[in-house]
């Protein structure tokens, strides 16, 4: 399993970040990963030092999981933590 973590901010204006990502996560090994939020990726990228197609791009990342993979994106928050940690578990035992 490849655990991926913070993934869709800045890093994603880089193509050969983004080329060996998609890589990954269209190969045979299970990915279990952490999405930058959209808010903070859209108030990092407002900086003006930040090419502002970091949000493009990490729309389109959360794109291609839900529309190739169908992933599940859980939104993380304390109050729904235990429900959080089942679907997480739950993947964990169809991958093991």
């Amino acid at each position: 399993m490849i655990l991926l973590d913070e993934i869709g901010g800045v890093e994603m204006l880089m193509p050969e970040f983004r080329a060996q990502l998609y890589e990954v996560l269209e190969g045979e090994i299970p990915c279990l990963g952490v999405l930058k939020l959209e808010t903070s990726n859209r108030n990092m990228c407002s900086n003006a030092n930040i090419n502002h197609e970091c949000v493009d791009y990490h729309l389109q990342l959360r794109e291609f999981l839900v529309n190739q993979y169908e992933a599940d994106l859980v939104r993380f928050e304390r109050k729904y933590a235990a429900d959080t940690e089942k679907t997480i578990g739950d993947f964990l035992e169809r991958i093991f």
